[in-house]
């Protein structure tokens, strides 16, 4: 199994809902046809982007079938 890690970067202004709405169609996306893939994407954390006061990153990951 492999962890793929990505993230949605906003300009604080868009509510949870909104955010966990692109994670799971950035992850349906990434993982279209690949085997084994996890149905949606997992939070991991948020935290404000360096040099870049205006915008917060938000990290999620899913798992896909595979060897690292």
């Amino acid at each position: 199994m492999r962890i793929v890690a990505f993230d949605v970067v906003e300009r604080n202004d868009v509510g949870v809902d909104e955010i966990q709405r692109l994670a799971r169609d950035l992850w349906q996306a990434m993982s279209a046809g690949r085997e084994g893939a996890s149905e949606r994407p997992r939070w991991i954390n948020s935290g404000a982007v360096a040099a870049a006061d205006a915008y917060t990153a938000h990290r999620f990951e899913g798992t896909v079938d595979g060897e690292a």
